[in-house]
């Protein structure tokens, strides 16, 4: 063989083998999640000034404990109530919350909005005697990222407040006021709605989980749906509510101004109000805001899991319960023919004496009755005050399990020992991924793509076919 060529087919080898290697560490790199856990040095917080002192007095007096938000959430402070009582007055505890890192040994619980964490900025553990730690989010773990990619860091945590049901501390998008907007009359009638297109969609994030963009695509196809998002945008937002059907007089001064997204939404017949994440009790805002505009929520399903935020169980269309965007299409156009048919998917919106579903009654009800996020957080706090109390008082011992005496420990130990936040398995990824349809430039990227590794393939079996040559004349020498 040509010396040069020889040369030239032994660095082909040498690129083709360590390109996927460099790849492959890249990735690893750019996560950004893999952050070592590091610790704050207490030494390191900046002392206490004289409004401080003030404000941990106050506190004291009273009787009001100290709750420290150790991050921002999405990275704004003022989203915290900085300074003051978090809980209502209603709340049987005081506490007062604080954003500033240096109350930290005057804290008794510190507080963590999932996507803010930054691993190697943690503070140290019970600087302050029992000092459980709190993850808080509304966001799906798929879409905190941390959680999935490392799920033993959860563990890290003492309680959670989240929107899954059986959090520490519930959260939810519901309104207070959805009882009564359910039963509020539609503010556009039915024979008012905008013609061209039944459904709308106003979305920003078009890389979600479930890959919901791939199944709406597929959908598009066989119904007219105004998008508004960023996500297969396919509209402008309108500059004044009468614009959404010009050829229909204005219904009063209201279409004068921009619309909401909620006064945007009651101009059609259905929205969809699919989540980007499906997972266990994950139900946003999004369907909530299609009860006020009085319009037909298109949601991912399953039933069971919707049942208590429906008026009725047929008041939306599930995903799940189609064969396809293209079944769901048909239904939709049936749907968007027949005003009576529609109308009985609303009439609760119509009929203000109808019965509502039990479910939906005692989910409403029970929000009304139930105490806020921040008061639980706040009685937990008293209540570890008082457990650790009890636990010093009877001289750092802890009682016997099940009358054991010999599991006595009393070491390292604290009153909430054993419970910790458990990583949430229940999201079900790409459940949409089987609809997707790339477009003609995607398709021609994987061509490219295709056509690269098969080059690098065929590069590497010449490297190593002229490798075995050389070999088969060594051997023979």
């Amino acid at each position: 063989m040509v010396p040069w060529l020889r040369h030239v087919l032994l660095l082909l080898l040498g690129a083709a083998i360590a390109t996927p290697v460099v790849l492959l560490l890249h990735a690893n790199q750019g996560s950004g999640h893999g952050d070592a856990v590091k610790h704050v040095p207490v030494a390191s917080l900046a002392p206490l000034n004289e409004h401080d002192h003030v404000l941990l007095s106050e506190a004291h007096g009273n009787d009001s404990v100290v709750l420290l938000a150790w991050t921002p959430i999405f990275g704004q402070t003022h989203t915290w109530q900085n300074g003051g009582p978090i809980a209502p007055p209603s709340c049987p505890q005081r506490c007062t919350m604080v954003v500033d890192r240096k109350y930290l040994p005057h804290a008794k619980m510190v507080l963590f909005h999932a996507r803010d964490i930054k691993w190697d900025e943690l503070p140290p553990r019970d600087v302050n005697g029992i000092q459980p730690w709190t993850l808080v989010t509304m966001e799906t773990p798929v879409n905190d990222v941390w959680p999935v990619e490392h799920p033993d860091r959860v563990r890290l945590f003492d309680y959670v407040a989240s929107y899954r049901h059986d959090s520490d501390f519930p959260m939810t998008y519901e309104y207070l006021s959805q009882e009564r907007d359910v039963r509020s009359p539609p503010y556009v009638p039915i024979d008012r709605r905008v013609v061209d297109a039944p459904v709308v969609w106003v979305a920003s994030n078009c890389e979600a989980n479930n890959k919901r963009h791939a199944y709406i695509q597929r959908l598009m196809g066989s119904v007219s749906v105004h998008s508004y998002g960023n996500c297969l945008r396919n509209r402008d937002w309108p500059q004044h509510e009468a614009d959404l059907d010009p050829s229909k007089p204005p219904l009063d001064d209201r279409n004068k101004r921009k619309p909401g997204i909620i006064e945007l939404m009651r101009h059609y017949k259905f929205y969809l109000a699919v989540e980007n994440s499906n997972c266990l009790d994950y139900v946003s805002e999004k369907l909530f805001n299609t009860f006020s505009a009085g319009i037909v929520p298109i949601v991912n399903g399953p039933r069971e899991m919707y049942a208590p935020y429906l008026p009725f169980p047929d008041s939306a269309l599930f995903l799940d319960e189609y064969d396809s965007p293209e079944d769901l299409a048909r239904h939709i156009r049936y749907l968007d023919g027949n005003d009576t048919a529609y109308a009985e998917l609303t009439r609760y919106k119509t009929t203000p004496d109808l019965e509502l579903s039990p479910l939906f009654l005692n989910r409403t009800r029970e929000l009304k009755n139930r105490r806020s996020t921040y008061c639980l957080m706040c009685m937990q706090a008293h209540a570890d005050i008082d457990a650790e109390n009890a636990f010093n008082s009877r001289g750092r011992v802890v009682p016997p399990i099940d009358g054991d005496p010999s599991q006595l420990r009393s070491k390292l130990f604290s009153p909430i020992h054993g419970h910790v936040a458990r990583p949430d398995n229940s999201c079900e990824e790409n459940v949409y991924a089987k609809y997707y349809v790339p477009s003609t430039a995607e398709s021609w990227q994987s061509v490219w793509r295709v056509a690269l590794v098969s080059f690098i393939a065929l590069i590497v079996l010449v490297g190593v076919a002229v490798f075995w040559r050389r070999i088969r004349i060594f051997l023979k020498f």
